[in-house]
């Protein structure tokens, strides 16, 4: 037996020797780490990218509108410079003041963002469970970046309306002559299916992230965390008289039973090996939890095999309860009964539970150990039947200071300990949201005026059609064809980039929803009846102008 237990020092040895500590700077915790046993929750540096390239397709948004508004407004400048040309107005003067013209509307712009950013504070602090205040923002850094924002901003929305305009031919800009250019049509085209490719891949990707969140919430994690209250064992005197508050606890009738637990669902669970008795090639580095004979039941945890740890049970050897996970892991064929060792003491195998997802869905089930031992417990957990929760803790927190009057009430609820496990991607849904809010308002502007534009410029072909018998019904379906062709392709650019990023993203989680066709056919849909809205409106208003005021226009 001796020789036995120096094999299994022996191979703790080994595996212990494997182990490196990892070392990274302080810094880096908190978008980088990704270890165990962290301070609190770290975020992740893949969301600030996410968000930060969110944050630049809707100023790249917001510059297409002003790109498509600006050379369709173009034609009513034309004698301007005509007039400047004949004058002696060259071409680069010309493309500095439009420039000019494109930046003192991108620093207004600017400035009512400060105004609005001011504003939002409150809402985005809650929306992003941050404190930001807005003195932060003048850091020298982040003034010279606004600056070079605002510049770059000012160059790309402004520069091809300047090259466009400047390029006018003087005789013709002078008689007024709107003729068509193609190739600026076919930007504005283009520029139209950029702006909707981003709208339908925002509204994509928060219906993705809505499943997945909602598929968190509903999924069975094979326990029951309801109405169940986690009681934090504080200090030593607590720890000395944990039976008789335990005990005391029960009395309780709104409490219907009470166990002790040394982890809570939610944490992540300590390691250690486990070596099934004789078989040393076996030894395994499982996860391990404390407990009492309530735990079990108190969890609602199922029972595939064996038996419940008994109170009070008069046994040579620890009882282990184990998962199905870790009884793969040790390749026990018949687990029952049978001897382990862990750290020089012999456990007996008396049950198997069924899997249950004692840490968040982003892993799969790890291989578990539940050991009887309640002196091992850091929290009392408390199963409250009916709704007097309030009345319930004050009772047990009354309890308490009459036992341990040193002590501290300090409780948890175990399913909003198990919701915080996913505050990181409720929060990356809900600012998801507001681009897609955001990215699908700044689209239906642009559509708006340039349907708006669209219809003044066909109002004599709109009077001539009634006049010729044009139903009103046909007017609307032709001012709102084009338009809608742009964005039923920009949906299909769309849907398959955002297929493939949004499965990008469900492949840091063990439990991925399926991407179904339906959730293309939601974001055409809605897509569509956006655009459909925001153009009917003008085309509406146009065909239900009177024929003889349209053919009296210019």
């Amino acid at each position: 037996m001796v020789k036995f237990y120096e094999v299994i020092g022996e191979t703790r040895k080994e595996i212990l020797a494997t182990r490196r500590t990892p070392i990274q700077p302080i810094t880096d915790i908190h978008l980088h780490s990704k270890l165990e046993k962290e301070m609190g929750p770290n975020s992740d540096i893949t969301y600030v990218y996410v968000f930060s390239i969110a944050a630049l397709f809707i100023l790249l948004l917001a510059s297409v509108n002003f790109i498509n508004m600006a050379t369709a407004q173009a034609f009513n400048r034309m004698k301007e410079v005509g007039v400047r040309k004949v004058l002696g107005a060259r071409k680069e003067q010309l493309i500095r003041q439009f420039l000019g013209e494109s930046f003192i509307l991108t620093l207004v712009a600017a400035l009512v963002a400060f105004l609005l950013f001011r504003l939002a504070i409150p809402f985005y602090n809650e929306l992003a469970a941050k404190s930001l205040r807005f003195g932060q923002l003048f850091t020298s850094s982040n003034v010279l970046l606004l600056v070079l924002l605002i510049g770059l901003i000012s160059l790309v929305a402004g520069f091809y309306p300047a090259w466009f305009i400047s390029n006018f031919d003087p005789v013709t800009s002078l008689k007024g002559k709107k003729s068509q250019v193609s190739s600026v049509t076919s930007v504005r085209k283009g520029l139209i299916v950029f702006q909707f490719s981003v709208s339908v891949f925002m509204i994509f990707s928060t219906i993705v992230v809505y499943r997945q969140m909602k598929f968190f919430q509903t999924k069975d994690l094979g326990f029951d965390q309801d109405q169940v209250v986690a009681v934090k064992l504080y200090g030593r005197d607590m720890w000395d008289k944990a039976n008789t508050i335990q005990q005391e606890f029960q009395k309780n009738s709104a409490i219907t039973n009470v166990a002790r637990i040394s982890t809570l669902p939610g944490d992540r669970f300590g390691t250690d090996m486990l070596t099934p008795l004789g078989k040393s090639e076996d030894a395994s580095q499982l996860r391990f939890m404390w407990a009492d004979e309530n735990t079990l039941p108190v969890l609602q945890i199922r029972m595939k095999a064996g038996r419940n740890f008994v109170r009070n049970a008069n046994t040579a050897h620890f009882p282990i309860i184990l998962n199905e996970a870790a009884a793969k892991a040790l390749k026990l064929d018949s687990p029952i009964g049978q001897k382990a060792v862990s750290l020089g003491d012999t456990g007996e195998i008396v049950g198997i539970v069924n899997d249950f997802h004692f840490a968040s869905l982003h892993t799969t089930v790890d291989p578990l150990v539940i050991v009887q031992h309640p002196g091992q417990a850091n929290y009392f957990l408390l199963k409250i039947k009916g709704n007097k929760l309030a009345e319930t803790l004050q009772s047990a927190q009354s309890t308490l200071a009459h036992l341990s009057p040193g002590s501290l009430f300090i409780y948890t609820f175990l399913d909003e300990k198990m919701a915080r496990l996913y505050d990181s991607e409720k929060r990356v849904g809900n600012v998801l949201n507001v681009f897609a809010v955001f990215a699908m308002f700044i689209s239906c502007l642009g559509l708006f005026g340039l349907s708006a534009y669209a219809a003044q410029v066909r109002t004599k072909e709109v009077g001539i059609r009634k006049v010729l018998g044009a139903t009103v019904s046909g007017i609307i379906v032709l001012l709102s064809r084009d338009f809608l062709r742009l964005v039923l392709m920009a949906t299909i650019l769309a849907s398959p980039l955002a297929w493939w990023a949004m499965n990008k993203w469900l492949q840091d989680f063990a439990y991925p929803i399926t991407i179904e066709w339906w959730m293309f056919a939601l974001t055409g849909l809605l897509t569509i009846m956006v655009a459909v809205l925001t153009i009917s409106f003008q085309s509406i208003r146009a065909a239900l102008m009177n024929p003889v005021r349209s053919l009296r226009s210019e």
